[in-house]
């Protein structure tokens, strides 16, 4: 679920509640909703706001959630990084792993075909973006062990990519 709320000027505000009038929207019906404004009249009682930012708003809204939850589960001991790190661990170790934009062709395909079962995300981030999040050097491949806030970073993971 995603929160919204309303501006000064009655302006669609994704990923914020501390506006007077807020409402929520399910990730699936997020597409939908931006075709048509009326359902968020309703929702807000007003005038129905104009819907055509809802879409990248509510996906760059659900990135930065799973990368607060990318830093939390680093903070944890739940995040192995490096291509070479994440190969050395047994691929159970892992429930899923996250591979950079700009992750070479040849590290990518090791991980889509070696690790069958495991979910592998090609993520809109590139090496040197996620190394910021661990403050180390760049970074293309991220193993996910399992805990509560990896579980939460797969979740809004999953969320995101279904909306393209």
């Amino acid at each position: 679920m995603i929160p919204l709320g309303l501006g000064q000027g009655g302006s669609l505000l994704v990923g914020h509640r501390d506006t007077g009038r807020t409402g929520w929207i399910c990730v699936p019906c997020v597409p939908l909703v931006a075709l048509q404004r009326g359902p968020l009249g309703r929702c807000f009682r007003t005038k129905p706001p104009d819907t055509s930012s809802l879409l990248p708003d509510a996906k760059n809204f659900l990135e930065s959630i799973w990368m607060k939850d990318l830093q939390l589960a680093h903070q944890q001991g739940l995040v192995i990084t490096g291509s070479t790190k994440v190969q050395e661990f047994e691929p159970r170790a892992f429930i899923a792993i996250l591979l950079s934009a700009d992750v070479g062709p040849s590290t990518k395909k090791v991980f889509e075909s070696s690790n069958s079962g495991l979910e592998t995300f090609v993520i809109n981030k590139t090496s040197k973006q996620l190394s910021r999040q661990f403050n180390s050097g760049p970074r293309s491949v991220v193993g996910l062990m399992s805990g509560r806030t990896t579980q939460s970073l797969l979740n809004t993971l999953r969320e995101r990519v279904s909306l393209g």
